[in-house]
């Protein structure tokens, strides 16, 4: 969705409520179009591929969450993004920043002993990189994801122990750097799952403690079917903590960039 507001605000109240709504919400026009346009050449060469003579074969090409160092990918957090990020939330704005603050940081032990020491952690934060989550081309054929394959809770690993209430992150993010053809590794979404997870695990407290719990009991809740959505290069999908979203497999001839953050 384009933002067609106009008090100088990135996001409108009509989009507020949507993602209040949904649990999602992808907006175009955050990013200009020439920073996202050098975003996607600097993922290419960060991936050390060449667009114009890609592999024969994806299979050997990393994908997955990787940290790349760029300027031209951490740049596509511009202003207007990071207040977007801020209005969703209703928090404030100065507490959205470039700074990766990844959740997994939180639970590695020695950023725990810093921690307890009270020594100084930013060493364990990047200002100079992107953490990206790229879907590489496959031969499989396609299949549309399910709530048992591939629909998942961010962070939500057991060993991580990331508690349910309150949440390890306030809003995430996908900075998509290239535009997404059909079955293309697009992002899917079920609309309104933050809401029931949000009933269900005050219901239980006690059971629903941790959000590991939680994504594993996905499969009994009744939350839908998911959405695909267009998506082009330089769109941001925002994320509720709470809802329930997949990638999906990649059978184009092109790879799917995105960057991934967590606020």
């Amino acid at each position: 969705m384009t933002n067609p507001n106009q008090n100088g605000s990135p996001i409108s109240e009509a989009q507020i409520e949507q993602y209040d709504r949904d649990g999602y919400l992808l907006v175009s026009g955050l990013i200009p179009e020439d920073i996202a346009a050098k975003a996607e050449a600097a993922m290419w060469r960060c991936a050390g591929i060449d667009p114009d003579d890609p592999p024969s074969s994806w299979d050997h090409v990393q994908g997955g969450i990787c940290l790349y160092n760029s300027a031209d990918l951490v740049n596509c957090f511009t202003p207007q993004c990071l207040a977007a990020a801020a209005q969703l939330t209703g928090e404030d704005p100065s507490t959205f920043n470039k700074l990766h603050r990844h959740p997994k940081t939180y639970c590695a032990p020695d950023f725990l002993a810093a921690q307890e020491a009270k020594e100084d952690v930013s060493k364990f934060f990047r200002w100079d990189s992107a953490y990206t989550i790229n879907i590489y081309p496959t031969s499989d054929e396609w299949e549309s994801p399910t709530i048992t394959s591939g629909g998942h809770l961010d962070h939500s690993l057991e060993e991580h122990y990331h508690k349910t209430f309150p949440p390890v992150f306030r809003i995430g993010a996908l900075i998509y750097l290239n535009d997404i053809p059909p079955h293309g590794g697009g992002t899917y979404v079920w609309p309104g799952s933050h809401h029931e997870l949000d009933r269900v695990a005050r219901k239980k407290p006690a059971h629903y403690e941790y959000r590991n719990t939680l994504n594993a009991d996905l499969p009994d809740l009744d939350l839908g079917d998911p959405v695909g959505m267009t998506i082009r290069r330089g769109d941001v999908l925002f994320l509720h903590n709470l809802c329930i979203h997949s990638g999906s497999k990649n059978v184009s001839n092109q790879p799917r960039f995105a960057l991934n953050m967590k606020w």
